[in-house]
């Protein structure tokens, strides 16, 4: 029955059709509140809405990033919005319609589709309600300009078009604001610029019997945003990790016709963007990709090294299964679904302070989805990032393109297992958890390893034990040694760190490499380069990633210990170094039948023959100076097997150096001729041998010598010098 059948008949009914669900501008209002208690709640310094401004402006591919606090606007405005203290932010990055479709929408944005954006996850700009009610802008894409306003109490009155209370609210001064944007960003046919008011009370008057109501309570003043935006370190973080943008500047000014003369806060720049990149397409991804640059600010600078990995075969697979979550279609009325996005994308990206004194410097690791999900420059440590040492840090962002939680404040599978099977909770789990340990952690030694190129030794070890020994990385360690090894290679003047394949040679540590004579180091270091030696010499007490090493053979030891000269044994601490190389050696097995203390022990009495006891009894040294001499040649000889040693006197050292230089002493008997010191009678026992038991150990030589040579070291004293 068509309207007209109706005419007359039954006046008082509308059949107009009216078939829709209608949805109210205060669904809209309580769900933008939601967001903000629930997604984006504010630590109280802005670091929310600047990550949030940082994000946009890089995904619309903006070089430029400019912050203006504004002390107040044009008194004479007709939008009193206009005429209060407000933020100007502006971009370079081009403003399209679907842009401008996109700020319209509470809850939503225009990137579902685009996987190179930052914001595949987050809510696009509505973080500006924090510090607004509502706010305006004016962009364009090729001189073509859109212009506009976002309140979202327009339609609460009773007409459902417009606000009730502010009317004025919706009036946008196209003029004004084209002009503010030519002033921050010149004259160009792509750009962005936003006039968010700051909260004032009077904006919070929609309660009922003037009770405050509004999208928030927190009514900031100019004098906030400037310590919001002052600060370089939270910028510096924020454009490390930036696709685009290359300079970030904060300002202060008295109004709109100030702009010129503005007092500039920070400005933080780089010297190119796309460090860490974005891709639209890893099908043919690359394995790693170095990267490094310079961040510059008027406060402190930093240098900036990474690598990043692109595709991962497993990653593919794990998109194509059939629980692989999706995102609804709807096209002419029918619906239909598609992959949600998810690139196999990751990067570790060091930033180091550019400081004079570097082993001050604490340690920051942060879990990023590009951006870090705690940007905080002093944090605490939680589940998503962790904290040592001094504020002033090396920050080092471990980027994945994660799932992360809601609240950005964990990253399921990874920080922590969580997860409904029965939900795409648990693909989510899997990618997340897949992504870290295939892409992500493996690159770490090759970071690290850059990043401490040309750094003082003593900071480089405080960084990477800092790491080494991180609560975010302890049950992890197999899977970040898993292609490489961060190894602190031996070299002349200490230890270098390079990351090398597992898998590429054998790796033997000596430990304490740094404290090792300066001629040792130079010696052996050479020996090794002339003979092209196929094996990887590092520094056991020095901070790595690494697995099982391999153990020394005797040619590897031998060619150490020719590297030992003599004059080298004038030292209690050379000595004591030499004891730990062979302690490591030899191991805590060492025994009588183990080869390899057979060549230490020939090797100690060939330097015994070459004079290396001179110094243990030196009349022009102090006493103290000997006695610690001596001290340290006991503990270097007690590392050899104990049935090998034979204490014996202070006035036998000529005629044991004598016969060393022959070689008579070696395997299998050691003379110790340092004095006899306090020790147990069952110790002594234990050391003790009669004479006949030295002839009968002692290897043959010349038969007339062999009674005369001999020590009695049963407790009398004997004679112990040869005769010529």
């Amino acid at each position: 029955m068509d309207e007209s059948t109706n005419e007359g008949r039954y006046p008082e009914v509308d059949i107009r059709p009216n078939t829709g669900i209608d949805r109210s501008p205060l669904d809209e209002i309580k769900a933008i509140q939601g967001l903000l208690a629930d997604v984006y709640r504010d630590a109280g310094d802005g670091r929310t809405l600047f990550r949030e401004l940082v994000q946009n402006a890089d995904d619309a591919g903006a070089q430029r990033l400019g912050l203006v606090v504004l002390e107040r606007g044009w008194p004479d405005a007709r939008n009193r919005l206009l005429r209060g203290p407000a933020l100007l932010v502006a971009n370079d990055g081009a403003f399209r319609d679907k842009d401008r479709k996109a700020l319209h929408k509470a809850i939503g944005g225009s990137k579902e589709d685009d996987v190179d954006k930052i914001g595949t996850f987050g809510i696009g700009l509505k973080g500006v309600f924090h510090i607004c009610e509502a706010f305006l802008y004016v962009g364009a894409e090729k001189s073509v300009w859109r212009a506009g306003v976002l309140n979202p109490w327009a339609g609460t009155g009773e007409n459902g078009d417009e606000d009730p209370l502010h009317p004025d609210w919706d009036e946008v001064d196209v003029e004004r604001l084209r002009s503010v944007t030519t002033e921050l960003l010149g004259e160009r046919g792509d750009g962005l610029l936003l006039w968010i008011p700051l909260r004032r009370h009077e904006h919070l008057d929609r309660g009922a019997e003037g009770r405050r109501y509004g999208l928030g309570e927190h009514c900031p003043r100019p004098d906030d945003l400037c310590a919001w935006f002052g600060r370089s370190a939270p910028a510096a973080l924020l454009l490390a990790q930036c696709g685009h943008l290359r300079t970030i500047d904060t300002a202060r000014a008295a109004g709109p016709e100030n702009l010129r003369d503005r007092v500039r806060l920070v400005r933080v720049a780089r010297q190119m963007a796309g460090w860490v990149g974005r891709y639209l397409d890893d099908t043919h991804g690359f394995p790693n990709r170095t990267f490094e640059g310079a961040i510059t600010s008027n406060e402190r600078n930093w240098s900036v090294v990474g690598i990043e990995a692109l595709g991962s075969e497993g990653l593919r697979q794990l998109r194509s299964q059939s629980d692989w979550p999706q995102y609804p279609r709807w096209q002419n009325g029918r619906h239909s679904s598609e992959p949600r996005k998810a690139l196999a994308h990751a990067a570790v990206t060091v930033l180091q302070p550019t400081n004079p004194n570097t082993e001050q410097l604490g340690t920051r690791l942060r879990w990023a989805v590009f951006l870090s999900l705690d940007d905080d420059p002093e944090p605490r440590s939680s589940a998503i990032v962790e904290s040592k040492g001094p504020s002033l840090a090396w920050e080092i962002i471990l980027h994945g393109y994660f799932w992360p939680s809601q609240d950005r404040r964990s990253i399921p599978g990874v920080t922590e297992d969580i997860g409904d099977a029965a939900s795409d909770g648990a693909m989510r789990n899997r990618w997340n958890r897949a992504l870290c340990d295939d892409l992500l952690l493996p690159l770490l030694p090759s970071a690290l390893a850059n990043a401490v190129v040309g750094v003082d030794e003593r900071a480089a070890r405080r960084l990477l034990g800092t790491v080494v020994n991180s609560n975010m990385l302890k049950n992890r360690l197999a899977l970040v040694r898993r292609r490489h090894w961060l190894l602190p290679i031996a070299a002349t003047d200490g230890v270098r760190w390079k990351a090398l394949d597992a898998n590429a040679c054998p790796v033997l540590s000596i430990p304490n490499w740094s404290q090792a004579p300066e001629v040792v180091r130079r010696r052996f270091v050479a020996s090794c380069d002339e003979c092209k030696y196929d094996v990887v010499f590092i520094d056991e007490d020095a901070p790595c990633f690494a697995g099982d090493l391999d153990d020394w053979t005797v040619d590897r030891l031998e060619r150490l210990l020719n590297c030992i000269p003599v004059d080298v044994f004038e030292s209690p601490q050379s000595l004591r170094w030499i004891e730990g190389i062979v302690r490591h050696v030899l191991g805590p097995d060492a025994c009588g039948r183990d080869i390899r203390a057979a060549v230490v022990a020939r090797w100690l009495m060939g330097q015994i023959g070459n004079g290396a006891l001179a110094h243990t009894t030196q009349r022009s040294a102090p006493r103290e100076s000997r006695d610690e001499l001596r001290e340290a040649w006991r503990g270097l000889c007690e590392v050899l097997p104990s049935a090998w040693l034979v204490e014996t006197l202070v006035d036998s050292q000529r005629a044991v150096a004598e016969l060393a230089a022959q070689g008579v002493f070696g395997k299998g008997l050691l003379p110790v001729p340092f004095g006899r010191r306090e020790v147990s009678r069952r110790r002594l026992r234990s050391l003790s041998l009669t004479r006949n038991d030295w002839i009968a150990r002692c290897p043959p030589w010349d038969a007339g010598w062999k009674r005369e040579l001999i020590p009695s070291v049963c407790g009398t004293p004997g004679c112990f010098s040869p005769k010529y």
